[in-house]
């Protein structure tokens, strides 16, 4: 998708460009989170990370896709096309956009904002309650997983540590909503 799409790919047979000369003709006001590439790198969240983009833009994708073949055949727009669009794809980019949100992002504030939260008597050792929490979360979405989509439990999962960490909360409203 990165060569699809992306405004900065260099891809010979890519169509960043038009592309972006589509969603600013047909959809000029859309905010757009930039696609990133992610099949390299060590970070097992990164695939989480990448999700995230094509879940909000996939509708402009698929739109955007279906006019090319509509005035030319190529294989690689037919095969996003179909694969973009299936169920399966969509579920799982759903899913994995879910968990950026509300497990990812969390959990690398806290990882890298240890050191800077020592006013709040938080050190390492504190982590352990915001694994905790996770875990507790997942056994209820194990029990119940109706629970995966439901926003106002997902998204909470750290809330018990608002009153203690203010900043968590701040960062996070900023994170979704804000940026």
């Amino acid at each position: 998708c990165d060569k699809e799409y992306n405004f900065s790919a260099n891809y010979p047979k890519g169509h960043g460009d038009e592309f972006h000369d589509w969603l600013r003709r047909f959809h000029p006001d859309k905010h757009r989170l930039p696609i990133i590439r992610v099949s390299g790198g060590n970070r097992q969240d990164s695939s989480f990370e990448g999700a995230l983009p094509l879940y909000d833009g996939l509708d402009e994708m698929l739109a955007f896709t279906n006019e090319c073949l509509e005035s030319s055949s190529n294989k690689l727009q037919r095969c996003l096309l179909v694969t973009l669009g299936s169920v399966e794809v969509i579920a799982q980019l759903r899913c994995e956009s879910i968990m950026y949100l509300s497990v990812i992002v969390p959990l690398r504030w806290l990882a890298g904002k240890t050191h800077k939260l020592a006013h709040r008597d938080r050190r390492e050792r504190s982590m352990g309650k915001a694994l905790d929490l996770l875990h507790e979360a997942f056994v209820k979405i194990r029990s119940d997983p109706s629970l995966l989509l439901k926003e106002t439990f997902i998204m909470n999962i750290f809330k018990p540590l608002y009153t203690q960490l203010p900043e968590l909360k701040d960062y996070l409203n900023y994170y979704r909503e804000e940026k």
